[in-house]
Order: C-alpha cells, then structure tokens, then sequence
C-alpha cells in the first residue's frame, strides 16, 4: 500500500510554495508574505478548486476568542496576497472571488506530492500466440503515429506561439508605502528607487538595499543617472517658499550639487553631454536643454496649454522624445501624443496620438522606443509597455508596435540599462473606496467611519438622496464607469440607469426628485458631445437635458432654491451657465477671464447664493480659496493656514462651512471644515493614502468621502 505523504512544495504559475518554510518565490526569487496572506494561500492551494468560504478562513485566520474586524482584515490579507502574486479581482489568474460567499483557487497546482505506484513494463506476450503479437505491434504502432502527432502539433504550437518576456519582481513595498519612481543604473546592476521616506539603493542580484544619505527636509526623486554610475539626477521637492529644483546626487555620500533651479524632471544625454529639463506650471509646461559642461539653456517647446508626462534621449542625442498632453476644455481634453523633437532644426514630428497612452517613455540604444498603453475597457484599470523601433537617423518609425508585457496592474515608468538589455519598471494597483463618517453631537469630529462596500475597484461618492439615506455614486466595478446607490445598510449596490456610456459626474436636482449626471460615449472623441442625464430618484427612464462639448462640473440648490449651475473651462476664462433641471435651458451667468490656463474646484451653495472657488493642486503657502456673490461677483479671499494645497471643495449643508480636500508639502493630506471666517476644523488626516472629498448628506450628520490606495513596485523584464 502506497503512504500518503504530505507535499512540501506546491508549484502553480511561476510560481513555488515551500509549505514547511512558508517560504514563496517566482521564478527562484523570494517574494515577502506576511503570515495571514500566507495562511490564505495556503488554505486556498490545499482546496484547489473548490471554494473556501470566508467563514473557514475566519476560523483558520482567527481563534474564537479574537476580536477582530473581520470584512476588513480578510479583505486586506486577501488583497496583500493577490499584490503578491500580480493577480486582481477583475480578471483573476489565481485567486476567484465568489460574492458573498467566499474565494476559489483556479490555476492548476501540482506538488511533489509521491504518485501512487504505477506497472510501467509492457504485457508479456508469447511468442506462441501470434494473434497476441499482431496485437501488440497494432498496439506499439498507434502509439508511435499518436507520439509522432504530438511532437509535430507542439513544434507547430512553439512556432506559432506568442513567448512573452519574463518579469521578475526587485522591491516589495507594501501598499502604504508605494514606491514613488525608480531608474535603473547605466550597468543594470543597481536600482535607484524613493518612497515617501527617502531614496534607496537596492542591488539587483543580491536584493541588499541601503538609504542614501541626504541633508534634512532634502525629499528627492530620482529621474537619470551619471554614466560614471555613481551620481543620480534627482528632482528636490519644494518645501514651503521654495521651487522645485534638479540636483546631482552621490550614491556615495557627500553634498548634493544643484543642476538647475525652477525644473523638474531632469533626464541626461547618453554621453552626459546635455540635461533635458522641464519649466512652467502644471497646464503650461516647456522642455530646455542646458549644456553640463556650462553654457544658457535654449527651449525647445513651449506651447499654451502643454503639459509634459515624460521624455526620453535617443543614443546619439540628437533626438528628444516627448509624450504631451494638451488641455483643452470639458471632461475629455488631454489628448496625449509622442512626438519626436530634432535638436539639429528644432522640428517636432509626431508618431503616434492615443488617448491611451500614459506618462512614460524609454529609448534604448538600439533605436527601440518603449511606452506605456492603458488597456481597452473593460480592463481601463490595466496597462502594459509596448515598443517602437525607430530610425536612429531620422527618429521616424521603421516597423509596427509590439507589447512587451500582460496580465493585470498598471506597467509605467520604465528605464533601461545603457546598453538596452535591462529594463524595469513599475507595476502599480490603485482603487478607491468609500466611507460613511458619522459625525459627533458637537459636529467637530466624527465620532465613526466605515467602508461603504466590500468589492475592489474604483468608487467615488458624489451625493446624497434627499432623505440622506443613500449615498450615490460612480464605480467602475464591472470594467465601465457607472452609476450606483447604495445605503449604509445594504450588502450590495443598486445600479442607476443602464448603458454603455461613461458616467462622470453626478448631482441632485434641487428638490432631490431626480438625479442629474453627466456621460461619455464610449471612444468619445473631443468632438463628441457630452450629455447631461436625468433620471427620477425613484426609478425610471433616463433622458437627456442638455449636450454640450464641454461639460466641466455642474451644481443645484436645494429647495426653496432652484438654482443649478454649470461651469466650462476655456485656455483663458472659466464661464457659467444657470439651466433648468427640468428642460436643459440654458443663461449664461457670468465669464471669469483668466491669465493663463488651470482647471477650477467650485462649488455652489446649497441657497445658491456663492460659490466657493480654488484652482486645483495648485501649491500655494497658506492654501486660499475664494467666495464668490453669484448675484453682485463681489470677492473675499480665505486663507488656510498650514495647509499649501487645495484639492476639493464642498458646501457643508448649512452653507455655514465648507469641506475641504487639503494636503502639506510633505504629503499628508487631509479633510478639513473651514468656517466663513477662516477657523479650521480638521476631521481625517492621513499620512498614507490618497483623500477625496466630502459629501456632506443633507440633514448634516454624515460625510461620504474615498479613500485611495494601491501598490507600486519596480519590477524587471528578461528577454524583452
């Protein structure tokens, strides 16, 4: 009788489970678990297949007698593990979510398990018995012709098959503390990296990593390095009062030395020879070139309305590779493009316009220009890098593209070694969920808050039904934008309305009757009207109000009010329309000229009497919004002290009090309520991820709000 052993290795993917050891690793490197995720893994690997109910994992990831959030900690493990492994909950390769119900583990395993015992010698046949012969020769034929037949059907599966890169993981941060950029050394044996605690360098062979030493309040971003392979480019983030700044830094120790002042994103020719950098504002961006060895910076792109994402040097350096965006008004207005700039004439050409493409661009020195592409919907929550061979002559295309990589997460950011065999990147997840803060008796704290719903994926609140019982919102669960309401209360959503459209923003009519929200088309060109929806409270049929080009936000009342507004962002003024919530009828209200291109926060008064205004994300010490009379457009500025950023703005639902989206210089940001004269109240700070805004419900004893996190980890690609 054979004895049952129990495995000690479990093998699925690329990757290896050492159950003993608890150790995991992909393709031979160790990959960081903590123990729940592994406990997880390993419950769900024993159970391949079938389904493992949150209520046993409960019991295996918690005795009885442990208090615990148990929907978040599961979650969380659950999420930890899928990090690990590169998988998601959209598009699982391993772990399969079942609602309500529990997990599923879905890709074969195998094991070094003992296999029963099996005869492997042939039947005796004698030689007497000539029809037992005739048999086996029969027999020994068909397995030559079908072994034959298999050998051939695998050659031809080999020749025709797609055999994609391999990827191995180099850092593995945890999702609250994402690595922020990374760049590889020129002899691709060294990463540079920075996360919101300070820059690193990390071996890529032994996996040893160490801090660079910087001077205090010094927060760098590596962006190139040196040839020599001692020194990085870093961009210095501003503190308050300052700009930001491009800085040599020595991996070695010692002082850094700046390059240049008022830039960013300094990138190096191949031979060092020249320093490629960025200038202006945020919507207004132009590229310089600036001699190392001394000598004036020229510009070479300056445009209204640019807005640089990444460059890149040919080999030669006589070629600079830009991706750009233009804004323009409206919701979809940032068309982004690569183009191709020639230093010799100063001609810029484009090669390609997507707007799919992301912030991020290599250029090897074999011609291959390497970018980043977000995936077509329903997987708009995934990215992968394509590359180009271009003419090293003339910087043009000599060939189609080809993607370089698959599966799920965001791949960004790459950077090549200097001779073009390394490259990493980073892959990155990224969702938002939403809480519902209770509020205190004395409405200067919240004395709750919890997540509004289970499932991953993008949500984000933008109002409350009438009675402040449900919260609504736009996810992206399924793949689309699209609209949902929900109670505190309930287990799952509602969607609102149907169709393929794009939902962006969402309000209440001024009676709470009927919700009014703004969508796309799918593909939508900037040519292509937006619609503004309106669909009854209590369900219904939706219809369309209005359609317009550019439909930037749009705001009602509430009753006795009838008051809506909508707001369009032109390159030079900010224009308001008043429109019925019933008809679509249009008024022009007022045109606000501008100097210079920037997009707005507003938001209108529940009585509809002013509006509050902030130009988004614009880093300013203190940070300063501005009321605004609808009715005479006299001004008065607020200051808010200790806060340098601005990045949301919401009436409170007496209109005595606004809710505020802040940050710091150094990254905390937080959710404030600042008064009509001034006073800040603080409500959430966070150090570690991302705020949204507040929606206050209409009775004011609730706030919906998000809260984004994710991962960010450098990753390198073999065989690319």
């Amino acid at each position: 009788m054979a004895v049952t052993e129990t495995p000690s290795l479990l093998r699925f993917g690329s990757f290896e489970l050492d159950v003993r050891s608890g150790e995991l690793r992909r393709n031979g490197t160790r990959i960081r678990l903590q123990d729940q995720p592994l406990q997880v893994l390993l419950t769900l690997l024993e159970n391949a297949g079938e389904v493992v109910t949150r209520e046993e994992l409960h019991a295996k990831l918690w005795p009885a007698d442990t208090f615990v959030d148990f929907d978040h900690g599961l979650n969380a493990a659950v999420k930890r593990l899928r990090d690990a492994l590169g998988d998601t909950a959209d598009h699982p390769r391993y772990i399969e979510t079942l609602a309500r119900k529990g997990y599923r583990f879905v890709a074969p395993v195998t094991s070094n398990k003992a296999s029963p015992e099996t005869n492997l010698e042939p039947p005796s046949v004698s030689k007497d018995d000539p029809s037992r012969q005739r048999q086996f020769q029969l027999l020994a034929a068909a397995a030559a012709i079908l072994l034959i037949g298999s050998l051939v059907g695998w050659l031809l599966s080999r020749s025709f098959r797609t055999v994609w890169p391999t990827e191995q993981r180099l850092t593995a941060n945890p999702s609250d503390l994402p690595i922020l950029r990374a760049v590889i050394s020129p002899d691709g044996k060294t990463l540079a990296y920075a996360d919101r605690t300070g820059l690193f360098l990390r071996e890529i062979v032994s996996g040893e990593a160490h801090a660079v030493s910087l001077p205090d309040k010094f927060r760098a971003m590596p962006t190139a390095w040196f040839p020599d392979g001692t020194h990085l480019v870093v961009t210095k983030l501003p503190m308050p009062g300052e700009t930001p700044s491009i800085w040599s830094v020595s991996v070695l120790g010692g002082t850094p030395r700046m390059l240049v002042d008022n830039a960013w994103v300094g990138i190096l020719s191949t031979d060092a020879s020249q320093l490629a950098f960025c200038r202006g504002d945020k919507y207004s961006e132009s590229v310089w070139i600036e001699p190392t060895a001394g000598g004036e910076p020229r510009k070479i792109l300056d445009n209204p309305a640019e807005m640089i994402g990444a460059m890149a040097w040919s080999a030669d350096g006589k070629h600079l590779a830009l991706l750009r965006r233009i804004y323009s008004a409206g919701y979809v207005g940032e068309e982004p493009s690569i183009m191709v700039a020639s230093l010799a004439d100063g001609k810029l050409e484009q090669l390609l316009s997507n707007p799919r493409l992301e912030d991020a661009l290599a250029w090897s020195s074999d011609g291959r220009l390497i970018y980043s592409q977000v995936e077509p919907p329903p997987n708009t929550r995934e990215s992968n890098l394509w590359t180009l061979s271009l003419d090293p002559r003339s910087g043009k295309p000599s060939g189609g593209a080809t993607r370089l990589t698959i599966g799920p997460d965001a791949k960004t950011l790459p950077s090549l070694s200097s001779d073009g065999k390394t490259l990493i990147f980073l892959r990155q997840t990224a969702q938002a969920e939403i809480y519902i803060g209770e509020l205190s008796n004395d409405l200067r704290s919240l004395a709750s808050s919890k997540r509004l719903m289970l499932e991953e994926g993008t949500n984000r609140p933008y109002a409350w039904t009438a009675d402040s019982q449900s919260v609504i919102f736009i996810s992206d669960r399924d793949g689309s934008h699209r609209l949902f309401r929900q109670t505190p209360s309930q287990g799952a959503p509602e969607q609102v309305g149907n169709g393929d459209d794009h939902v962006v923003v969402a309000r209440m009519n001024p009676s709470g009757s009927a919700i009014l929200y703004s969508v796309v088309p799918p593909g939508r060109m900037e040519t292509t009207p937006m619609s503004l929806m309106s669909i009854p409270t209590a369900g219904g049929r939706p219809r369309v109000l209005l359609q317009e080009n550019a439909i930037a936000n749009f705001q009602c009342a509430r009753l006795p009010s009838n008051f809506c507004l909508i707001g369009r962002v032109s390159v030079n003024s900010l224009t308001f329309s008043s429109f019925d919530s019933e008809t679509g009828a249009e008024t022009e209200v007022m045109r606000l000229e501008r100097p210079k291109i920037m997009k707005f926060n507003w938001s209108l008064s529940p009585d509809g009497t002013q509006l509050v205004m902030a130009e988004w994300m614009d880093q300013v010490n203190p940070a300063e919004i501005t009321l605004l009379s609808v009715k005479d457009r006299s001004q008065r500025a607020i200051h808010i002290e200790g806060w340098s950023d601005v990045r949301s703005l919401d009436w409170a639902a007496d209109g005595q009090s606004i809710w505020i989206g802040a940050a710091n210089t150094t990254g905390t940001q937080a959710l404030l309520r600042v008064d009509l004269k001034g006073n800040v109240t603080p409500f959430v700070i966070d150090d570690e991820h991302e705020l949204g805004w507040a929606i206050p419900s209409p009775d004011g004893r609730r706030i919906a709000y998000w809260k984004a996190s994710g991962t960010s980890n450098a990753w390198m690609l073999h065989g690319f």
